[in-house]
This record gives structure tokens, C-alpha cells and sequence, in this order.
């Protein structure tokens, strides 16, 4: 979003250096819109001050695949991996009042059990 006329080659720039170092990994090239397109859009942009807007594309990542990875490795590392779970307490050290673990529970069966 653009409101003041300085910004545009501004904000240009920066998102054309952006584009750079995406490299060949760019998705789409930024461009610039105009006052009337950026409102068709995005309706809700202030009218009074927008002067144009600038449009770029960012990647996304699939946490999904990336979590899936991190709990099959973890179990590999000899971790206790569980899903569904919800922690509902903490557990402490009596002497030194240090965190040692957590009490949880399955929210699929409601078995609690605790993690040290």
C-alpha cells in the first residue's frame, strides 16, 4: 500500500531487490497497481491517502511435511513422540523448584500421563 507518492520508487526498488535475490526460485515478479485496481482488490484500503500499491509474491511452506520430519527424527534420537496431547500442568523439582517434566493429557482417549 502506497500513500505517500515518494514511497513507490521506494518500496520499488526494494521489492525489485527482492525479486533479485530470489533468483530463479521467484514465484511471479512484483509490479506496481494503481490507485483504482489496488481498491477493486483490497476494498477495505483506506481511499482517502492511497496512491497505488505494490504487488509481490512470497513462497509458502508445508510445516505439515516439515513437523511430520521433525517427530520421525526425534524418534530416531530415542524421543517419546505423541499427538493430540495437551499439557495441563507442569511438574516440579521439590527441592530445587525447577521444571522436570509436564503432566498431560491424550485428548483422544483422556489417558493422562507425564513427561519428564
Amino acid at each position: 500500500m502506497i500513500l505517500r507518492l515518494w514511497q513507490l520508487p521506494y518500496y520499488w526498488v526494494g521489492i525489485k531487490a527482492y525479486d533479485l535475490v530470489a533468483g530463479r526460485e521467484l514465484l511471479k515478479p512484483s509490479y506496481v497497481i494503481s490507485k483504482t485496481r489496488a481498491l477493486e482488490l483490497f476494498p477495505m484500503l483506506k481511499k482517502d491517502s492511497l496512491v497505488g500499491a505494490i504487488v509481490y509474491y512470497d513462497g509458502q511452506h508445508n510445516d505439515a511435511r516439515m513437523n511430520i520430519s521433525m517427530a520421525m527424527t526425534a524418534v530416531r534420537m530415542g524421543a517419546a513422540v505423541a499427538n493430540h496431547c495437551a499439557v495441563t500442568d507442569l511438574i516440579h523439582d521439590p527441592e530445587t523448584k525447577h521444571i522436570i517434566g509436564a503432566k498431560c493429557i491424550d485428548r483422544c482417549t483422556g489417558k493422562e500421563f507425564n513427561v519428564r
